[in-house]
């Protein structure tokens, strides 16, 4: 007597589905390491994500038509391959329309020119602080933007170098941060425009753990050495950045840090020294922020907005179609 065959294994779809999206992932995050898609960290993050709820509509399409299959008795056992079923071709088909028109709007956007404000010098240490210790680079003495708050048209700086644009410096002063106050890096008042409310503009702030980078404003901060020099090139160049707060243990003077702002400035942050105690403590440091803009690293989140409503709606009508196709082949 002959036994019979042992059937074969199957990956449950759910398995498949979560190694195909994180094969995904590791691929995007790969690929994109290089490019500019308003930071690659975070497209690849939307990208996965939008991926991920796909992967999930399909799924669970996909388990409910198997449910309904084995709750009718007579209809036939379905073994075709889980690749072939309409519900995983037509989900597979629309998240890849739908992320080709992700990548290409954040493409368009990403790649697009901005303005660049005409920088000047603005402010100044805190008269109760000690000037920068550190050689001032050139400063433009072009007059700023009218409009914009704290801004001093009749300001000019001397020393002025136009064959290094890069190094043109558009505030450098002294920024005190309480517990619980946020500073705006990329303005030109005196104080940095400090605010107790950590919205979108602000950069930086006290949390009463130590200093923080403002999630809102899409801050990122990185670790760099004390001696290494204080220029634009290698602010740009040290992108190491940090997770979590920097602790008030680790802030120790002459610690500096290297802050790439909201709208895409390069700021040398220096610190002075960390008064008070407890989690009250005040945190001084001396700022330097460039005047130089990188229109690709700017936070837009308009285009990923846009493309994630496309996609979900091509997943949407995937779906429905796929549900409704599987039920007309079950009948």
């Amino acid at each position: 007597m002959t036994e019979p065959p042992t059937p074969r294994k199957r990956m449950h779809p759910v398995v498949t589905v979560g190694l195909i999206v994180l094969a995904i992932w590791i691929l995007l995050a790969v690929c994109m390491g290089e490019q500019s898609l308003d930071r690659a960290d975070k497209a690849a993050s939307v990208i996965a994500m939008l991926v991920g709820l796909g992967a999930l509509t399909v799924t669970v399409v996909e388990l409910q038509r198997r449910s309904a299959q084995q709750d009718s008795e007579n209809s036939p056992p379905n073994h075709s391959s889980l690749l072939k079923r309409p519900s995983v071709v037509t989900g597979v088909a629309t998240m890849a329309v739908g992320l080709l028109i992700v990548v290409v709007v954040g493409l368009a956007s990403g790649g697009a020119d901005t303005s660049e404000e005409p920088a000047s010098e603005a402010g100044g240490s805190s008269p109760s602080e000690p000037p920068p210790t550190t050689d001032a680079p050139s400063v433009s003495p072009s007059e700023s933007s009218p409009t914009e708050p704290c801004a001093s048209p009749g300001q000019a700086a001397s020393g002025v170098s136009p064959t290094v644009t890069a190094e043109v410096v558009r505030h450098d002063g002294t920024l005190i941060l309480a517990k619980g106050y946020y500073a705006d890096l990329d303005s030109l008042c005196p104080d940095w425009d400090v605010t107790d409310v950590a919205g979108t503009k602000q950069d930086i702030g006290n949390d009463g753990r130590g200093l923080t980078r403002s999630i809102t404003a899409g801050t990122q901060i990185a670790v760099v050495e004390k001696k290494a020099a204080a220029t634009f090139a290698m602010c740009s160049s040290n992108t190491d950045y940090v997770s979590s707060a920097i602790q008030y243990a680790d802030l120790n003077p002459g610690d500096r840090f290297c802050v790439l702002t909201d709208a895409g400035r390069r700021s040398l942050v220096t610190v002075l020294r960390v008064r008070g105690g407890g989690d009250r403590k005040t945190v001084h440091v001396e700022v330097r922020t460039w005047a130089e803009k990188q229109p690709s690293e700017e936070t837009n989140y308009l285009p990923w907005v846009i493309g994630g409503l496309i996609v979900l709606a091509l997943l949407g009508g995937g779906a429905t179609s796929a549900a409704t196709k599987g039920d007309k082949e079950e009948g």
